[in-house]
């Protein structure tokens, strides 16, 4: 996954959308608007960002994680997304890559250290926990309008805030690690608010809630909420993503995306590449 009020786009978004939906029924065509609306409210050419994860099990005392972000549109229109962990040292080093093509295809990679080389993933792979957490490497992927069908469903009150939610199916994959979500947004900013992942039982698996859009804690900018927290309501666990720190429309001189690159690094590669966008990494604050 801009800061300013954009609601004039907004509006040319809704046309244009309406209107490539010409098979579509009016309802189909008004879910599909809202969600491409919503994906680009939140659009930025590239950033890189530090981020906590906690990880809290009942019964066990909390996992705490640090790790970098760098997101990016590719030339060709797709995304790159790519997450290293920096700490504890247990972890350091283990990376997930994600490239997205045009058509909302993806690819998934996953190095390990102690392997030594990146692994490309299955997309039931990328369904797994990720280090643990209530988390799956395809949880943490931006929307994709292209690969899913959207339905609007009734307004509701989530988290204090009056929500539009619109319910995504897989298009290609209808047997898939979720039966379909149901995603609440703010029905003034279109900010994501909620998911609630549903199971082929029809039953809420996990749910995912936000929250500090525009934090004065975060250093630099952001476009993210500052808190993401998953529940997995079937162990009774969850886990949660807190943003330290963002910078927005980075010109990546590395190419951070490539397996193969992040594969080759060690810590002073991993330092300079953190230092030069200029991340402040500490581990204790």
């Amino acid at each position: 996954p801009p800061m300013i009020v954009r609601a004039a786009r907004f509006g040319l978004l809704f046309t244009a959308s309406l209107n490539t939906q010409i098979l579509a029924s009016p309802e189909e065509g008004e879910a599909l608007a809202t969600i491409r609306a919503h994906v680009e409210s939140e659009k930025v050419e590239s950033e890189i960002a530090y981020l906590e994860m906690v990880i809290i099990k009942k019964g066990t005392e909390p996992t705490t994680y640090r790790l970098v972000t760098s997101y990016r549109i590719n030339d060709s229109g797709g995304k790159d997304y790519m997450l290293r962990m920096i700490h504890p040292k247990g972890v350091e080093g283990v990376t997930a890559i994600a490239k997205e093509a045009r058509d909302g295809s993806v690819e998934h990679w996953f190095y390990l250290p102690a392997i030594g080389k990146p692994r490309k993933l299955s997309a039931e792979a990328a369904g797994g926990a990720f280090l643990g957490s209530d988390f799956s490497v395809a949880d943490l992927i931006q929307e994709i309008p292209d690969i899913h069908e959207y339905s609007m469903r009734e307004d509701s009150v989530r988290e204090g805030q009056r929500c539009k939610v619109v319910r995504a199916r897989d298009r290609d994959d209808p047997g898939g690690l979720y039966a379909y979500r149901d995603i609440f947004l703010n029905a003034k900013t279109l900010k994501l608010v909620a998911v609630d992942f549903y199971d082929h039982d029809g039953q809420i698996a996990k749910q995912l809630t936000t929250q500090g859009y525009y934090s004065k804690n975060v250093r630099g900018e952001a476009r993210r909420p500052r808190f993401l927290r998953m529940q997995d309501l079937s162990k009774g666990s969850h886990s949660y993503f807190k943003l330290l720190e963002s910078h927005l429309d980075v010109d990546f001189a590395d190419d951070p995306f490539d397996p193969e690159t992040v594969a080759g690094w060690d810590e002073l590669d991993v330092t300079a590449f953190i230092e030069q966008y200029g991340l402040v990494v500490e581990v204790g604050d």
